[in-house]
This record gives structure tokens, sequence and C-alpha cells, in this order.
């Protein structure tokens, strides 16, 4: 199947194009895309091109701000097929297919990009990706990990005849979909939180915008207090019309006032209050609680995403570790098109170890049938 076209990317008056020759090119802002798009409005992993039968189709990948065909929002991991001339909206960026005519040479190489574009080198023929709803090619499997594609060395490119060694391979396809399914919920999750982080740090700046002002007016307070007679006690609140100006779109100080009593004494003491109020719910807070809650929350965000991302990449990681036991798994066939598999790379305790699943053929399934197994199938899914 022959691979041939362009995608010519643009955004505002900067144009690049870059060259179609892989059964599939992924689109995103993780560094580890084909295509990298640099903006916080396209997702890590936000879409992939792959080809079908010589037929190239565009597929969203779930993203939190969507993807565009000729104007239409498409939807989430659908494959909408593209022709000639069609453009693909992500954020801010338009990328227009074009086909290459048998005798058009490819893009020169030194073209300025409008995002960071990582060139592959053209894949075999016979790397070619299948067509969508049939089995993946038996002498090489593509595992499509949270968008980014990895091509499983020479995982059955020697394959001795017989069904045994069918069998080994769709159990691999099975484990390959149970870990892609995860790893792109991953990438889905980490875009919503990674969103849910900058709204707190916007909030967080917002709320310092307002408070930087009235913090500044109760150290002047404290710095003046000796204006006051001896021994006495005082309150200064400032008028609500004058806060009008400790606001913005998010915050508003509604509540400002000092108060020092035993003046000029030993046992002189001084206190503020600053209460703001979110105009968007109308809530009043203290502002160091809400200040406190806010970077609370910013530092819980961050500690899901890193270990979310850090099961995503034990997910990876073990996927490859298992794919490399293959030619070890014994074959077993229990019944009408239902299969016992097990060998060492199935199961997990802390690390790879032995275990055994049961592979239905007419449907697909695969289920774990030992406490190893089980284990290595939260691993794979990337279980919490």
């Amino acid at each position: 199947m022959e691979i041939s076209g362009i995608l010519e990317i643009r955004r505002g008056g900067e144009v690049s194009e870059y060259h179609l020759t892989q059964p599939i090119t992924t689109i995103g802002r993780s560094a580890d895309n084909q295509v990298v798009l640099g903006d916080e409005l396209v997702s890590r992993h936000h879409a992939r091109v792959e080809w079908a039968e010589g037929v190239p189709w565009i597929i969203d990948l779930g993203s939190a701000n969507g993807t565009l065909v000729n104007g239409t929002t498409i939807e989430p991991k659908v494959s909408v097929p593209l022709k000639e001339g069609d453009v693909i909206g992500i954020a801010d960026f338009t990328l227009t297919f074009r086909t290459l005519s048998p005798t058009e040479k490819p893009p020169p190489a030194e073209r300025v990009p409008v995002s960071v574009v990582r060139e592959e080198p053209a894949a075999p023929a016979e790397a070619a990706a299948p067509a969508r709803g049939t089995k993946l090619p038996r002498a090489k499997v593509l595992a499509i990990v949270g968008g980014a594609v990895v091509l499983i060395g020479v995982l059955l490119v020697v394959l001795l005849p017989g069904a045994k060694e069918d069998i080994k391979v769709e159990v691999g396809e099975c484990l390959m979909e149970m870990n892609t399914a995860a790893i792109d919920d991953i990438d889905l999750e980490l875009d919503e939180i990674g969103q849910q982080a900058r709204e707190t740090e916007e909030k967080l700046l917002k709320l310092e915008q307002v408070v930087t002002p009235a913090l500044e007016w109760v150290d002047y307070q404290k710095a003046n207090t000796d204006q006051y007679l001896k021994n006495s006690s005082w309150i200064i609140r400032v008028p609500s019309g004058e806060l009008d100006q400790l606001k913005n779109d998010q915050y508003q100080v509604t509540t400002l006032e000092f108060s020092v009593s035993q003046v000029k004494t030993p046992q002189e003491q001084s206190s503020a209050v600053i209460k703001v109020t979110d105009l968007t719910t109308k809530t009043v807070y203290d502002w160091e609680a809400l200040d406190s809650e806010l970077e609370d929350r910013k530092a819980k965000l961050e500690q899901r995403a890193q270990a979310r991302g850090e099961k995503g990449e034990l997910a990876i990681s073990t996927f490859l570790e298992v794919m490399d036991c293959w030619e070890d798994w014994e074959v077993k066939n229990t019944g009408s098109n239902i299969y016992s598999v097990s060998g060492y790379g199935l199961g997990w305790a802390d690390g790879l170890t032995k275990g055994r699943w049961t592979y239905y053929r007419d449907t697909g399934e695969i289920i774990p049938r030992d406490s190893h197994s089980e284990a290595l199938k939260k691993v794979l899914v990337a279980e919490s």
C-alpha cells in the first residue's frame, strides 16, 4: 500500500509542511508525536492520521478541545476519511491535506515550521496499517500507546507455521488493545488535570492581584500606630466604595480593616481582616483560607498527574516486556475455539512472572485465570 500525502500546517502567517510516510501519524502537544503543535489548547495526544487500504483517515483521540474537518467538529475516536484539500482544525492551527502525484517530490526539509515537526523515516511497505475492524498483521504488532506508535520490533516476524503461533499473536493483540485503551484514558485524564491546574493557578494569580494592595495598606497602618494615643485601641475600616479598586473579573476585596490595641505599651497588639468575595459564586472567604485552599488544590492536582503518569509509563514498559516473552507461552485448546495460554510474561508479582489466561477466539475476549495474571492486567490497564 502506497502512503503519499502532505499536511500543510498553518498558524497565522506561518506555514510548514509534513510529508506523510507512515501508516500512522500522531498529532499533539507532546514531543513524542510526529507532528507537534505547541499550544495549550492542543491535547498532549490530540489526533492521528491513519492509512487503511490506501485511504487516509483522521481520528480525534478524545481531545479536550476537539478536532474540526472542514469546519465541522468530528466525534472522538471515530475515523473520518480525508480527501484532497480537506482542512483539519486543531486549536488555531489548520492542517490542509494534500495528495502527492507519482512524480511529485517530497517537501524540502528546510521549510520553516509553525510548530515543531519531527519527520520519521519512511516505513517499509509491509508495515502498512490494517483496515479498521480487521486483525493486526501477523508479522508485526503495532502498539498505539497514548497516540504514539510503538513498533514492537520483530515480534512474530519469524513464525513457525501452525495455529498455536496465531493464537499467541492474537493474545498479544488483546493485551495491546487493553493497554492502548488504558493509555488513551490516561491521556484524556492528564489533559483534564492540566486544565484544572491551569485554572487554579490563574485563580491564585488573580487573588494575589487584589490582595497585594490590601496587604500593603495593612503594612502602612502597622508602621504608623505611633500617631495614636498611648494605651488606646482603634479599628480602621476602608469604606466599601473605596474597595471597588481592589477588584478583577474573579475576586473583590469586600472587607478591609486594621485594629490595634494598647498602643505604645509592651502589650500592643494588632490584627487585620481581609475578606475576599468570589464574584462568580458570590462566596465570601478569608483571603488566607482561600489562598491555602487553592495552593492545596494545585498541589493535589500535580500529585495526581504525576501518579497517573507513572502508572501509564509502567503500563507501557510492562506491555513491551510482555511482548518479548511470547515465544515461551504455552497454548492448549480447551474447547471449541477456547484456548488456555500460559507462561512467563503473562503474570505479575513486583515484576513479570508466570501467569495463565483463557482466550475466547470467537469473541476476541481474554480472561486472567490466576492471581498473577489478574495482577498483570491491573498493571497493563494502569489501575489505580
